[in-house]
């Protein structure tokens, strides 16, 4: 029973030569460092920066998450390094030191 479902990870049928159908297959590792230069689409986008589908839209709406790029169609994706800069940015955003109550003037 191992061997048989052993032969369907690996992407073969049990007990012949052909390929598991594609549902059957492994699926692309989602946590997997992106090329610079590829595109993500919104499956990948969410996983990355840990929001919710109405959230990013949102955010795109408003001008704080990158706008997607139209692949034709209804497919949209977005580049890796535009959600790069934008991890980036939410990190220096939350590591800023706000200033003291001390040095700050009260007119």
């Amino acid at each position: 029973m191992q061997d048989k479902t052993r032969k369907i990870i690996e992407g073969r049928r049990p007990g012949s030569g052909k390929t598991a159908p594609s549902h059957l297959s492994p699926s692309p590792d989602l946590n997997a460092a992106p090329d610079k230069r590829s595109l993500e689409r919104l499956k990948r986008v969410m996983v990355r920066v840990t929001l919710s589908r109405p959230s990013i839209y949102r955010k795109v709406r408003d001008g704080s998450f990158p706008r997607p790029i139209n692949l034709g169609g209804r497919a949209i994706a977005w580049l890796s390094s535009d959600i790069d800069a934008w991890i980036d940015a939410r990190i220096a955003a939350s590591r800023a030191v706000p200033p003291s109550p001390e040095t700050t003037e009260v007119a």
